[in-house]
């Protein structure tokens, strides 16, 4: 069956009417053949949304037409794109497309070359489009403007007026975001604590979550490591720039007062509609238009306890042992591997040295998992009230702290001299200004001395060490503190030694 399809936006005096158009394309029709009429009237064709357009595309669909006839193009779409997305699914169900005043006919080969140039401008139109979309969320991102989506946990949406215009934003919640410091507190000063803890001890609170009524390590762990709870100064800079990741403001606006956002940190949609995570180095920093309310130090220690926790999941994957990644065996120096032999009930754990199974090794390692991890967690209990003894009298270290300005200072003084050395790299600069690159270079240099020696000079500062009690931490936190004191855990088919890092 034929379609024949028009449409009219207006009924005036110049327009093309309904009945024209359609007497126009039964000229085209062969004697004998059904044709069936779809007509909007008062619908543009800036889009595809007409109800007897969307008529004739599920009929389409039901293989009830084989050809559609329009009197011109544009009666059709006045999209370029939308025409092509349009043909798109017509040949998916091999519907030929003709229009009369045009003589396009997509059943000849010459109509064929024509949709296939069209095609082309079609997906150039794409990409503009997708260009000019992404360079606009990149440009609100830098604004600071909050990026749309639900509010995080300690924040809801709210409005600034900024140049006579709203855009959105975040406001505390401060019953939320006081649970929100004290998140980030714990995690970043109490050695002992997890985000299984951490999680365990606000579920017992009756504190409900952001999304659902309870906690758990993954919404724990994502609240730690958004930075639009960061107070961002000069620190969380160099923080991101160390990460390689491209930061849409100059370091001299990292004043300490605004939070940071992290954009553009998922890919678009695959074939299967998952968002896969991109690289950090992908991602693109901004500062926000709210305030922090962590300090950049807190933030920046629970970034590093996070990153110990993924480096340890890669290193010692097994869940039979905390000492996993630390074991060798004491004769050949290879792994050794713990397991559970699941037939027994209580599941002992069983230690075996990978040389021994590749034939390396003569030596057979006859200690049990749980008196390996008894005498280590022994010698490891013993290490630490020694430390908290020394800790209970006044402790007195050489430290430093620069002002945030002076970091400011720093990192300027650093990007400007690699500016000065791409430029000569470059061939870019003549006998002239060389000589003012190299006078402008040693000023920087001298500057970046000053700074590196005011840093140096010691400051005496008492501190207290938090107590560990190595006996009741969870297996990843145990995991964490043996891997911060043990070199490596040699086993001998009798005895144990430990080789410690201090």
């Amino acid at each position: 069956m034929i379609a024949l399809y028009a449409r009219q936006s207006l009924d005036v005096k110049d327009s093309i009417s309904i009945d024209v158009q359609l007497e126009k394309g039964k000229e085209l029709v062969r004697k004998g053949e059904n044709y069936r009429v779809y007509s909007d009237k008062g619908f543009s064709g800036k889009n595809t949304k007409r109800p007897d357009f969307q008529r004739m595309m599920d009929d389409v669909a039901q293989g009830r037409i084989e050809k559609i006839i329009v009197y011109r193009f544009d009666r059709f779409s006045r999209s370029l794109l939308d025409f092509c997305v349009t043909w798109e699914y017509l040949s998916k169900y091999g519907v030929e497309f003709i229009s009369v005043n045009e003589k396009f006919d997509t059943s000849t080969p010459l109509g064929k070359a024509i949709m296939f140039i069209l095609m082309i401008f079609a997906q150039m139109e794409r990409e503009t489009i997708a260009e000019r979309v992404t360079d606009n969320y990149y440009e609100r991102a830098k604004q600071g403007s909050w990026m749309g989506g639900p509010a995080p946990y300690g924040f809801e949406i709210d409005r600034l007026i900024i140049d006579g215009r709203e855009v959105p934003t975040l406001r505390v919640i401060p019953d939320k975001m006081k649970i929100v410091k004290e998140i980030f507190q714990r995690y970043a000063q109490e050695a002992d604590v997890s985000l299984g803890k951490i999680s365990k001890d606000l579920n017992l609170r009756g504190i409900p979550g952001k999304k659902r009524s309870t906690w758990n390590n993954v919404s724990i762990a994502r609240m730690l490591c958004n930075p639009l709870y960061v107070s961002a100064d000069a620190d969380i800079y160099a923080y991101y720039k160390t990460l390689g990741v491209t930061i849409t403001n100059d370091v001299s606006e990292f004043d300490g007062l605004s939070a940071g956002m992290l954009v553009g940190k998922r890919k678009a949609a695959d074939a299967s509609g998952i968002r896969k995570r991109k690289s950090i180095s992908q991602a693109k920093f901004s500062l926000a238009n709210w305030p922090g309310n962590i300090d950049s130090k807190i933030w920046i220690r629970c970034q590093q306890r996070l990153a110990m926790n993924e480096q340890l999941k890669r290193v010692g994957k097994g869940k039979n042992t905390w000492l996993t990644g630390l074991i060798f065996c004491g004769y050949c120096n290879r792994r050794i591997v713990a397991y559970k032999d699941r037939n027994t009930l209580n599941q002992p754990i069983r230690l075996s040295c990978a040389g021994h199974r590749d034939g390396i090794c003569d030596h057979v390692i006859r200690q049990q998992g749980f008196e390996v991890e008894d005498y280590v967690e022994r010698k490891l209990i013993n290490l630490l009230e020694e430390c908290d003894q020394k800790s209970n009298s006044e402790v007195i270290i050489e430290t430093v702290e620069i002002s945030n300005q002076e970091k400011i200072e720093l990192q300027q003084i650093e990007e400007k001299i690699q500016n000065f050395l791409k430029c000569i790299e470059a061939g870019q600069a003549s006998d002239t200004t060389m000589k003012f690159i190299n006078a402008e270079i040693e000023k920087l240099s001298k500057r970046q001395e000053e700074l590196h020696q005011k840093i140096m000079e010691p400051v005496r500062q008492e501190i207290k060490f938090e107590k560990i009690d190595f006996k009741h931490l969870e297996f990843e936190d145990k995991k964490l503190v043996a891997s911060t004191y043990i070199e490596a855990v040699k086993i001998f088919e009798n005895y144990v030694e430990i080789i410690w890092k201090f």
